[in-house]
C-alpha cells in the first residue's frame, strides 16, 4: 500500500501497528520531500499484513507548518512492460513505477491505460526521483513519456521537462481530449551522460486553463505545480493563492518542454496583486542556462492575508509553462525577527548598525547616525568597487546600482550570476550600497553605484591586487576591500608594486580626486594578530577600520595596532549580526567581522564624496578621523592626539582599540559641506643613517627590558601632520619580540 499527502505545508507521515502487538516506533515514515504533487508532501510504502490492524499518523514536518494536508491511500497497481495487461488509472491518483533496464526503444518501458467519459482537458505527469548528480545515471531518473490511442497510435510524447526543483520530469497537455481509452507508456532516457533508470511516479489528471481575468482566476496553492498556456503574445493569464499570513512566496515560472538553449527562448512577465487589488511590488528575476533547467522566471512578491493574484504574461506567440509558488523559508524567518519600521525595506528594523532602537539588551544605542543624511543624500554620483570574491550583481537589491560595464572577472568565471556571486563579496555590496525600495535590506550609500572585482575568488593573484587598485580609476570614489592577505604573525608588505599603485590610484584616481581605498583591520586579535602587521591596511593611503560590537566596545576578534583609522558596527556583544544581501537573492543577519565594518565605512565614503564633489581622498580621511564619536570613552586606551586640522585647540581622541573612533555619517556628511580643502601635500624625511643601538633583553620578570632609543629632526616649518611613516631595519631575530614606539615632539 502507498500513502502519500499533499497540500501547500510540508508534511510528514508515520505508519505504526497497533493489533495485534503494538509497535514501540513507527513501521516506516517519511518526512517533507519533493514529489510529484509538489515540495511539500511526503510518501511511504509498506506490504500490509491480513488480521493486522495500522495507525496511520500525519504531522507537521516540522515547527512553524500549519494547514490543510489531503492523505491519499493506494494499492499499488503491479506496473508492467505488457501494454495488455496495462493497469488501470483513476484519474487524480498517482502511481508509482520503476524503470530496471534502460535506455529508450530498446530498454524497458511500463504501461498504464485511463478511460475517459467525455472530453476532457488532461495533464500527463511522469516524475523521475533525481537522487544524485547527471553523470551518475544509476541514481537517477529521468522520465520520457507517450500518449497513445487504444489502437496505439502516438498521440503526443514528452521529454525533458526541465521543471523548476523538477529536472527529471516530463509531462503531456491535451485539450478537449475525446473520450475513450488510451495508454500512457514511460520509460528512462539514453542521452550523452548515461541510461537513466529507477523509480518514478505517474499521475493523470484533469486541468483547469487558467483564468483570463482576476475574476476567473485559477486557484493554485504552495509548493505545487500548475499547468498554463498561451495561444499569442497578448495573451494573460491570473492565478489566485490564498494564504494566512504575511509571507514571501517566490513564483516560479518554468518554459515547459525542450529548451533549445539560444536567445530565442521566452521572456516570462508576472503582476501580483493583494486581496485590495492593489499592485504589489515584485522582484523578477529571469534564469536560463542551467543544466535541463528550462528557462525561468522568479517573481518574488510579499503576499498579504487573504487571496491574492498573480498574472503571467510572455513576449511569445504560443508555448506552455509550469508555475511553482513556494514560500521563501529563509525570507519569513527574517519577516518574523524584522518587524515593519521607519524606512520602506522589509527588514530595515533588523540593521541596528543604521538605527538603533534596542533590539539587542546591552547596548549603548549608538549606529552610525545616517538616517538625517538620507533626506538629501543618498550617494548619487559616487561608485564603489567591491572588491572582494564575487558579488550577485543581479540580485534583486543590488541590480538597480549596479554600474553597467564596470566589473571584472580575474577568474574566467560566468560573469557574477546568481552562481558565481559569493556571499561574502555580495555581503558586503549589501552593506555598502544595498538599494532603498521594498526589498530586505538598505545600504549606507543607497543610491551610490557599485561594480565588483572579484579579486579573492579563489587565489590571491599577486598582478590581480595590484591592477585592482587602479583598474576604473577614473570613475571610482571608494574602493572597498574587506579582505587582507593570510596573516603569520609577522610583518606582511605587499611590495613596491603595490604601494606604487596605491599612491597612484589615491592621488589620480575619481577624476584627479583620488580614490579612498577602506581596509578591514582584521579579525585576528585573539591570536596574537595586530593591525599594524597588515600591510595593505597599515598603509598611507588605506582607511583601515576597526570594530565595535553592538555595546560600542572591541569584540574579541578586532586586531588592535597605531594603524587603524576607525571603527564601525560588526558582531560582538548579544550575537547582534550586521543584516545584508547574501547570494541566491538571499538575505542574513549574522554577517560579521571587520569584513562587515569596512563596508560601512565606505559607504559613509560615499555619501561624504557624494555631499562635496570637490574633496581629495585626503581630505576625506580627515574628515573621518575629526567626526568620529569618541565610543567606549571609560577605555583606558584614549589618549588625546594632535590639534584637528583647521583648528586652533580642538584635538583629535584616538586609541590602539578603535582608531579616531566611531564613524558616524551624520558628523562627517555635515563637516564635509564647509570642509576647507587640504593645500598640497609635501612629503620630508629624515635618517639615522647606521647606527648602533643594542636592543636589551627582557628582564627576568618579564617586563621590557631597557629602550633602546633614537630621534630624528624634521623641517620646523611643519604645521599639520596627515601622516607618519617610519622605517626600522634591524639584525634582531624576531621582530614579534619588539615594541617600537614613536613619540611627537
Amino acid at each position: 500500500v502507498w500513502f502519500y499527502s499533499t497540500g501547500p505545508i510540508n508534511s510528514a507521515i508515520y505508519l505504526w501497528r497497533i493489533l495485534p502487538t503494538q509497535s514501540s516506533r513507527p513501521l516506516v515514515y517519511a518526512g517533507s520531500s519533493r514529489w510529484i504533487e509538489g515540495l511539500a508532501g511526503a510518501s511511504i510504502e509498506y506490504t500490509l499484513q491480513p488480521g493486522d490492524t495500522y495507525l496511520l499518523s500525519i504531522g507537521s514536518f516540522n515547527s512553524g507548518y500549519a494547514g490543510p494536508v489531503d492523505v491519499h491511500t493506494s494499492v499499488l497497481p503491479t506496473s508492467t512492460s505488457d501494454r495488455t495487461m496495462a493497469p488501470e488509472l483513476t484519474l487524480g491518483k498517482a502511481v508509482k513505477g520503476n524503470i530496471d533496464a534502460p535506455g529508450g526503444s530498446s530498454g524497458e518501458s511500463e504501461y498504464f491505460k485511463f478511460t475517459l467519459d467525455a472530453p476532457t482537458d488532461v495533464w500527463i505527469v511522469a516524475y523521475g526521483h533525481h537522487r544524485g548528480s547527471p553523470q551518475f545515471p544509476e541514481y537517477n531518473m529521468d522520465t520520457n513519456v507517450e500518449l497513445q490511442e487504444e489502437d496505439g497510435t502516438v498521440l503526443a510524447m514528452g521529454d525533458d521537462g526541465g521543471w523548476t526543483r523538477a529536472l527529471w520530469t516530463s509531462d503531456i497537455r491535451q485539450t478537449a481530449l475525446a473520450a475513450g481509452t488510451y495508454y500512457v507508456r514511460v520509460w528512462g532516457d539514453d542521452d550523452a551522460f548515461g541510461r537513466f533508470h529507477g523509480d518514478y511516479e505517474l499521475i493523470v489528471k484533469e486541468f483547469d486553463p487558467p483564468g483570463a481575468t482576476q475574476a476567473t482566476a485559477t486557484p493554485i496553492h504552495l509548493n505545487a505545480y500548475f499547468p498554463g498556456t498561451f495561444s499569442s503574445a497578448t495573451d494573460k493569464d491570473y492565478y489566485s493563492i490564498v494564504v494566512d499570513s504575511p509571507q514571501w512566496v517566490d513564483f516560479y515560472i518554468s518554459e515547459r518542454g525542450d529548451k533549445d538553449n539560444s536567445n530565442n527562448n521566452p521572456v516570462w512577465g508576472a503582476r501580483v496583486y493583494d486581496p485590495r487589488g492593489n499592485e504589489v511590488p515584485i522582484g523578477l528575476t529571469r534564469r536560463s542556462g542551467l543544466l535541463y533547467d528550462n528557462v525561468q522566471s522568479v517573481a518574488r512578491a510579499s503576499l498579504l492575508p487573504g487571496k491574492n493574484y498573480i498574472e503571467v504574461s510572455t513576449d511569445r506567440a504560443s508555448g506552455d509553462y509550469v508555475i511553482l509558488p513556494v514560500a521563501n523559508a529563509a525570507l519569513n524567518f527574517l519577516v518574523d525577527a524584522c518587524p515593519p519600521g521607519s524606512q520602506s525595506d522589509a527588514f530595515y528594523t533588523c540593521q541596528w548598525h543604521l538605527n538603533n532602537t534596542g533590539q539587542f539588551s546591552g547596548g549603548d544605542g549608538a549606529d552610525i547616525n545616517v538616517e538625517e543624511v538620507w533626506a538629501t543624500n543618498k550617494g548619487e554620483g559616487v561608485t564603489i568597487a567591491i572588491v572582494d570574491n564575487g558579488v550577485q550583481l543581479d540580485h534583486e537589491d543590488l541590480r538597480d546600482n549596479v554600474a553597467a560595464g564596470l566589473s571584472h572577472d580575474y577568474h574566467r568565471l560566468t560573469l557574477f550570476s546568481a552562481t558565481s556571486g559569493r556571499p561574502h563579496g555580495t555581503g558586503t555590496a549589501g552593506i555598502a550600497a544595498a538599494r532603498d525600495n521594498v526589498w530586505g535590506v538598505r545600504g549606507v550609500a543607497p543610491r551610490a553605484q557599485l561594480y565588483s572585482l572579484n579579486l579573492t575568488r579563489d587565489d590571491f593573484l599577486g598582478s590581480a591586487m595590484i591592477d585592482a587598485l587602479t583598474r576604473q580609476a577614473a570613475v571610482t570614489g571608494v574602493s572597498s576591500n574587506s579582505w587582507a592577505l593570510i596573516g603569520t604573525g609577522k610583518p606582511l608588505v605587499p611590495g613596491i608594486a603595490w604601494e606604487t599603485a596605491a599612491e597612484q590610484g589615491a592621488t589620480t584616481g575619481f577624476g584627479g580626486k583620488g580614490i579612498v581605498y577602506v581596509h578591514s583591520g582584521g579579525n585576528f586579535h585573539h591570536e596574537g594578530d595586530n593591525a599594524n602587521l597588515n600591510g595593505l591596511a597599515n598603509f598611507h593611503t588605506s582607511v583601515a577600520v576597526c570594530a565595535v560590537a553592538y555595546n560600542g566596545k572591541r569584540p574579541f576578534y578586532s586586531e588592535r595596532g597605531a594603524s587603524l583609522w576607525v571603527c564601525a558596527p560588526s558582531t560582538g556583544a548579544s550575537g547582534a549580526g550586521i543584516t545584508t544581501t547574501a547570494a541566491g537573492n538571499l538575505y542574513t543577519l549574522l554577517f560579521s567581522g571587520t569584513s562587515a565594518a569596512a563596508p560601512i565605512v565606505s559607504g559613509v565614503v560615499a555619501l561624504i564624496r557624494a555631499e562635496n564633489t570637490a574633496l581629495t581622498a585626503r581630505d576625506v580621511k580627515l574628515i573621518l578621523a575629526a567626526s568620529a564619536r569618541k565610543n567606549d570613552p571609560g577605555s583606558s586606551g584614549w589618549a588625546q592626539a594632535g590639534v584637528k586640522y583647521g583648528s586652533t585647540s580642538d584635538r583629535y581622541n584616538y586609541s590602539h582599540d578603535y582608531g579616531f573612533g566611531t564613524v558616524d555619517a551624520g558628523a562627517a556628511v555635515e563637516l564635509a559641506k564647509t570642509w576647507t580643502l587640504l593645500p598640497e601635500q609635501r612629503t620630508l624625511e629624515a635618517t639615522s643613517g647606521t647606527i648602533a643601538l643594542p636592543i636589551a633583553e627582557a628582564r627576568s620578570d618579564g617586563s621590557a627590558g631597557a629602550a633602546a632609543t633614537a630621534s630624528l629632526t624634521l623641517d620646523p616649518f611643519v604645521q599639520f601632520i596627515e601622516y607618519i611613516e617610519v622605517r626600522v631595519t634591524s639584525d634582531h631575530p624576531s621582530s614579534r619580540d619588539l615594541q617600537i614606539e614613536l613619540r611627537s615632539p
